[in-house]
């Protein structure tokens, strides 16, 4: 059965900063959490795990140990300055965290191995193509009812200034236009969501219709069961269809491979007969 994507990244800082919602018109303030405490969950820590019905300790396929990261970003905020040469707020965004979920339940009799393996190599290649050295860590949790990879990824320095805008798609698009400029605050809006939109596009076309996930569920577009059903079995007869280019691919490489080499072999025996 054919499932769809999830892939999110978010921001967060050494210390807690006070974010903004909405709830019924009203406009609440909330605490955002740290990167110790999004860590702390993630690493299964006793306390920052009670909503776990039973904790396992996670799988590292990549980097280093998500708790190497902090004295890294505690060094990055006491030695860097931010883009407008200032001292880096306390609350300053110094790392992104995403997660990718697989969804389909790990004992589930549909749930197939082979194909969560390619997913997870296919995660973690687009991941590296996405943030490159900047990527620090992914692990793979499978204690929670969907298996899913929490990656993190710490800003680069930059002249001496360091913003979490260069490893955020979204933030990057956002901060063409200067916020304050009359009208900036709906482009800035808009420019935020168009970049956020192509970057699931980009994780659409490298890993999930690779392994037949959707791009949307049908509560996202109000789609009717029967034709989820049958959007479902085009997105697997598609993923079928990449395997089988993939593979034809490979082959024609090597044959051309092997072609020129043995090309290179006559031509020397020409030479050989010649000289």
């Amino acid at each position: 059965m054919s499932t769809y994507q999830f892939i999110h990244i978010e921001t967060y800082g050494l210390h807690s900063a006070e974010v903004s919602k909405r709830s019924n018109s009203q406009k609440n303030i909330a605490r955002k959490i740290t990167i110790s405490e999004v860590i702390s969950e993630a690493i299964r820590d006793p306390l920052s795990c009670l909503h776990i019905k039973n904790p396992q300790n996670p799988t590292m396929i990549y980097g280093s140990f998500p708790t190497t990261l902090i004295p890294e970003i505690e060094k990055l905020a006491s030695t860097s300055k931010d883009p407008l040469g200032r001292k880096i707020r306390k609350d300053a965004q110094l790392l992104l965290a995403g997660i990718c979920s697989y969804p389909v339940q790990f004992n589930s009799t549909e749930f197939n191995k082979t194909n969560f393996e390619r997913w997870t190599k296919l995660t973690l290649d687009f991941l590296i193509s996405e943030y490159g050295d900047n990527l620090k860590s992914c692990l793979i949790h499978l204690d929670e009812e969907f298996p899913h990879i929490h990656f993190y990824a710490i800003p680069p320095v930059i002249n001496g200034s360091v913003h979490i805008r260069s490893i955020h798609c979204g933030m990057a698009s956002r901060d063409k236009i200067p916020d304050g400029d009359k009208g900036s605050g709906k482009m800035r809006k808009i420019l935020y969501r168009n970049s956020m939109q192509e970057f699931q596009n980009r994780y659409y076309d490298r890993v999930a219709s690779r392994v037949g996930q959707l791009r949307f569920g049908p509560k996202r577009i109000r789609r009717a069961r029967r034709d989820h059903i049958e959007v479902q079995r085009t997105a697997s007869a598609l993923s079928s269809a990449r395997d089988f280019m993939d593979n034809y691919n490979s082959a024609l490489a090597q044959h051309s491979q092997r072609e020129a080499e043995l090309n290179q072999k006559n031509l020397r025996l020409i030479q050989l007969l010649y000289l």
